[in-house]
């Protein structure tokens, strides 16, 4: 009689959690499947994972009571949690958590499952982190913060629960970008505003020297300038490069504002 090899065992537990087949899924196990098995073929991820990913949350619950390791990282350092989170399953995040996942586990680039949940807006899902002891204050290789990553996109309602659970908006980057240089520099004034109503600092200066309002200056964008005027950014600050062309925008803006005043 020939023999089922473990690779072929484990294959075959693969493709059941791929399809959410759980009654495959439970014969594959008791005929000897690895669950913790990971597929080299998709960069070392575990049945865990494929599961956590395709929204699969009654084969995540299998493959957890037996004994699934929800910590176990892929080549690039993800957990199932990461993929659970990237995808904005929230229902399946929550099994996980309550399955001893560590919320903190950062990937190769030092990216938390708070960091993708932040990225893609799954706003839900970001609270549901940060009621389970996510850290909203981890830094990536690059010094990045979930918050930084919210503000880079606008996800202004993201924004506002980090905010309101302790994510701080003035640690910077490695280039000394904080969350707020990051939504000036894309556009993002109701995010400035949002930042600045929540203890943002204008005044931080990244490593050559430039303010959020630098950056706004620079950019055009005089609405934000104005904000940032408002919440006693300092116009006398310099940098490196562009204190001469904030200068003078500012004076511009002044020169309309006498002007109107004139008008009137």
């Amino acid at each position: 009689m020939s023999t089922v090899s473990s690779d072929d065992l484990n294959f075959k537990l693969w493709n059941a959690v791929r399809y959410g087949n759980n009654d495959a899924v439970l014969a594959a196990i008791t005929a000897g499947s690895n669950v913790n098995w990971k597929n080299e073929s998709h960069y070392g991820q575990t049945p865990l994972h494929m599961a956590c990913e395709n929204g699969h949350e009654s084969t995540v619950l299998v493959l957890l009571q037996n004994q699934a390791d929800p910590n176990l990282q892929s080549k690039y350092g993800y957990t199932p949690l990461h993929k659970a989170c990237e995808k904005g399953h929230e229902s399946i995040v929550l099994v996980l958590l309550k399955n001893q996942a560590n919320p903190n586990l950062q990937d190769e680039i030092g990216q938390t499952p708070l960091h993708l949940a932040s990225y893609k807006g799954h706003e839900s899902t970001v609270l549901v982190l940060l009621q389970n002891k996510a850290d909203p204050n981890l830094q990536d290789k690059f010094g990045r913060t979930p918050l930084h990553v919210a503000c880079e996109y606008g996800l202004e309602s993201t924004v506002l629960v980090l905010l309101q659970n302790q994510a701080d908006p003035n640690l910077q980057s490695k280039e000394g970008y904080t969350p707020l240089h990051i939504a000036c520099l894309y556009g993002h004034e109701s995010t400035v505003l949002v930042l600045l109503q929540n203890g943002a600092d204008p005044n931080l200066q990244q490593k050559f020297g430039q303010t959020p309002l630098h950056i706004a200056c620079e950019k055009g964008r005089e609405s934000t300038v104005l904000v940032l005027l408002q919440y006693i950014a300092d116009p006398n600050l310099q940098d490196m490069v562009t204190s001469r062309r904030m200068m003078i925008m500012i004076v511009d803006i002044d020169d309309d504002d006498n002007n109107c005043d004139g008008d009137r």
